[in-house]
């Protein structure tokens, strides 16, 4: 099986995520849930948004949260997944997002992932102009925790391109034996 790796904004959005929802106290508690393999990787002042940090890491930080969070909270990983991309709104974003249908920002999602996830990628099956199905392949490390986030930033980008009442539905699933995992996504103009 092969590394991947995440980038460190994303794990930077989530650390800034839980304690504007909870203080410090909360991050150390979800630090403090990991495995001490992985909470050493994470248990550090600075958490550096251009570095990449090993999959297996973020897949237990996420565990730990759901843990933690997601008895009160079912949502909690798509909640993540959607502040990720809120929190990588940036200047290039803002333009990409605001001059793009949601098709196209959708069409054009392989330039997104690839700024947060590698050697994974995103591959576009089909798009209409209110439909869209995506498919995740080459993650070595499959887990529900990360179908969970990663459908919540879809979601989210699908919101700042304009969407409206957004559906989204994982069809097949590298945690149940699929080869990839599949995204089907419908909205409203």
């Amino acid at each position: 099986m092969g590394t991947s790796f995440i980038k460190g904004s994303s794990i930077k959005a989530i650390k800034e995520f839980l304690i504007k929802k909870g203080g410090n106290g909360l991050y150390q508690q979800v630090i403090d849930g990991m495995s001490i393999e992985h909470r050493s990787v994470l248990d550090v002042k600075t958490i550096l948004s251009s570095t990449w940090y090993p999959m297996e890491t973020y897949v237990d930080f996420l565990r730990s949260i759901k843990k933690i969070l997601g008895k009160d909270n079912q949502n909690i990983l798509y909640e993540i997944g959607s502040n990720i991309i809120e929190y990588g709104y940036n200047a290039f974003y803002k333009l990409f997002y605001r001059f793009g249908s949601t098709e196209f920002i959708l069409k054009n999602s392989k330039y997104l992932w690839s700024s947060y996830f590698k050697p994974s990628r995103i591959t576009v099956v089909k798009t209409t102009s209110t439909s869209a199905l995506l498919r995740v392949e080459g993650e070595p490390l499959p887990d529900k925790v990360l179908c969970e986030s990663i459908a919540g930033g879809m979601e989210q980008s699908a919101k700042f391109s304009g969407a409206k009442n957004i559906k989204i539905k994982e069809t097949q699933c590298r945690t149940t034996g699929s080869v990839y995992c599949e995204y089907d996504i419908t909205w409203d103009l």
